[in-house]
C-alpha cells in the first residue's frame, strides 16, 4: 500500500454539477454550434475503420450495426460550449475535443472508437461529457476513454450517436499531480471507464444521480486501478444541498476536504 494521503485505492470523489431544471434523460436537441466540415461515411456490419479529417480516426467492430448506414462526425469549435463553460467552469484550455455524431441517437450494437490527437500533462485525467442542450452537460454513461501518452491521443468508445466532449478534471489536477510523482507509473496511460448512471433521487425538478468511474493505470504493477463517484444535481436541487453548487467532495481515509473551484 503507498503511503500517499491524497489518493487510495477507497477514494470517494463526488463531483457536483449544477443542470437547468430539465430532465436529465431529455432528448438532445440543437445548439448554435460553429462547426468544420462533416466527416460522412457510410458504414456496414462487416465493420471498419475511417480517416476523418484532422488526425480523427473512427473504428467501427463488426457488428456494431445490422446494415449499410449513412453517419456523419463533425468536429466542432468550442464556441458552441461557451454556456457550458459560464455555468460549470469549463474553458477551452482543458476541453480536449469537441465532436456531433449523427443520425442523433443512433445506437450501435457494439460502442464504436475514435481516437484523436491530444494535448496533456502528465497525471491527467480526462472524462468524457455529453451535451443535453446549449446549457447542460452530464458525464457520458456507459462509456469508455483511454489516453495514451506514447502517442499524444485520446480513445474515445461510445454505445450511441450525440453531441459530446472531452475534458480534463482541472479541479483534481493539482492533488493528482502529486501523487504522480509518488507513483510514477500514474504519470502515463490510463483507460477510466464511466459506468451506469443510477439515481438517487429524481422527483419534479430535482434529479441527482451517481455514477461509478473506474480508472485504471496500465504501467503500475498489476494495473493498478482506482474507483471514483461522481454525483450530479440537478439545479432544483440546490437550495437543499449542505455544500455549495459546484464544489466537489475528496475523501480518504485519513481525512475529507471539501473544494470549491477557487480553491
Amino acid at each position: 500500500m503507498r503511503n500517499s494521503i491524497i489518493l487510495r485505492l477507497s477514494i470517494i470523489i463526488i463531483v457536483i454539477l449544477v443542470f437547468t431544471s430539465c430532465n436529465l434523460l431529455k432528448t438532445i436537441f440543437g445548439c448554435d454550434q460553429s462547426s468544420s466540415d462533416e466527416n460522412v461515411v457510410t458504414i456496414s456490419p462487416n465493420g471498419g475503420e475511417y480517416i476523418l479529417q484532422d488526425g480523427f480516426v473512427l473504428k467501427v467492430p463488426a457488428n456494431a450495426v445490422y446494415e449499410e448506414t449513412d453517419i456523419s462526425i463533425s468536429i466542432l469549435n468550442n464556441s458552441g460550449l461557451q454556456q457550458i463553460f459560464d455555468r460549470y467552469g469549463f474553458n477551452n484550455e482543458n476541453i480536449l475535443t469537441y465532436i456531433e455524431g449523427k443520425p442523433d441517437g443512433l445506437t450501435f450494437n457494439v460502442p464504436v472508437e475514435l481516437t484523436f490527437p491530444a494535448s496533456f500533462e502528465d497525471g491527467d485525467i480526462p472524462l468524457l461529457y455529453e451535451v443535453i442542450n446549449d446549457t447542460s452537460c452530464v458525464i457520458a454513461s456507459n462509456s469508455k476513454i483511454e489516453l495514451n501518452s506514447d502517442q499524444n491521443e485520446i480513445t474515445i468508445s461510445i454505445p450511441h450517436f450525440s453531441s459530446f466532449f472531452t475534458s480534463i478534471i482541472t479541479k483534481l489536477r493539482d492533488m493528482l499531480n502529486i501523487e504522480c510523482l509518488t507513483t510514477p507509473c500514474r504519470c502515463k496511460n490510463n483507460e477510466i471507464i464511466q459506468g451506469d448512471r443510477d439515481y438517487i433521487c429524481n422527483t419534479g425538478d430535482c434529479q441527482i444521480s451517481e455514477m461509478k468511474l473506474s480508472i485504471t493505470f496500465p504501467d503500475c504493477d498489476e494495473s493498478l486501478t482506482e474507483d471514483f463517484f461522481a454525483r450530479e444535481v440537478s439545479e432544483g436541487c440546490v437550495p437543499e444541498l449542505v455544500i455549495s453548487a459546484n464544489s466537489y467532495i475528496v475523501e480518504t481515509n485519513e481525512q475529507k476536504q471539501i473544494r470549491t473551484p477557487e480553491g
